[in-house]
């Protein structure tokens, strides 16, 4: 699975970087993942069908997550976009761009493991 990871705080990127390594192990998933500190560097990279799922801050200065998933959802309707945040206040927005689901951050395993699990089965399923 293709996984893109946009977060403008180094510390939560390092902290998603090792969820997902603790993932891999765990599970033996095999996932391809490239990182991004700010949604500029992140919508100039997509031009779609690179990501079967993109872990997304909410919340970053300059173009937000919710905004730079509205262009996203322009160029790829298929990608599974998970929003991650620190305040559950954008949730009910996050669902305007077809969030596939909203996590509060400090993220943990037992919240996104079952994500992942789920979104490589759904993925499978389309391949078939």
């Amino acid at each position: 699975m293709r996984v893109a990871i946009c977060d403008d705080d180094e510390r939560e990127i390092e902290h998603l970087s090792e969820l997902i390594t603790e993932y891999q192990l765990s599970r033996g998933g095999d996932l391809e993942c490239h990182f991004f500190q700010n949604s500029i560097d992140f919508l100039c990279d997509v031009k779609g069908g690179e990501y079967d799922l993109i872990l997304l801050d909410a919340v970053m200065p300059g173009v937000s997550g919710i905004k730079a998933a509205q262009e996203l959802r322009e160029k790829d309707s298929n990608v599974k976009i998970i929003f991650i945040s620190s305040s559950p206040e954008f949730a009910v927005e996050s669902y305007s761009v077809d969030a596939y689901h909203y996590l509060l951050k400090p993220v943990v395993a037992d919240a996104l493991f079952p994500l992942l699990d789920r979104a490589g089965k759904e993925l499978s399923v389309q391949e078939e």
